[in-house]
């Protein structure tokens, strides 16, 4: 790419450049973010299950969320739909008012977050070189 630029024109070719390095960065990053996310979703729900939870529901209540912000932006979330009781199971609690147990909580939200984080930001560092 050996371009000939005069110097009034330095400023523009740079802006320019570092513009379409920007798209390409943030077109990959929200795509390795909704990849990963997907894959987290099903981690969680292969974890609830070998955690011991059998509700099926529960199991199933975990999807991906993504609010396109704009063409190249985006933000993406995991959540339940019974977010209730993913926090009890995986937290210990008090079961009944007159301490009549005690849950031990079984985490099986956090290794999968852990995970994800870390592949994200492999993802991200390996976008952000490649280019």
């Amino acid at each position: 790419m050996n371009k000939t630029v005069s110097v009034d024109q330095l400023a523009s070719e740079i802006k320019k450049i570092l513009g379409e390095y920007e798209e390409d960065v943030s077109v990959g990053v929200t795509r390795q973010a909704v990849e990963i996310a997907e894959k987290g979703a099903q981690a969680i729900n292969t974890s609830a299950a070998g955690a011991g939870f059998g509700g099926r529901k529960y199991k199933r209540s975990w999807y991906t969320k993504t609010q396109q912000l704009s063409r190249v932006h985006a933000d993406v979330v995991i959540c339940s739909r019974q977010y209730r009781v993913a926090h009890l199971l995986e937290k210990s609690h008090p079961v009944g008012r007159k301490k009549r147990g005690h849950f031990e909580g079984r985490p099986h939200i956090k290794p999968v977050e852990d995970i994800i984080v870390r592949e994200y930001e492999d993802a991200c560092k390996r976008i952000i070189t490649k280019h």
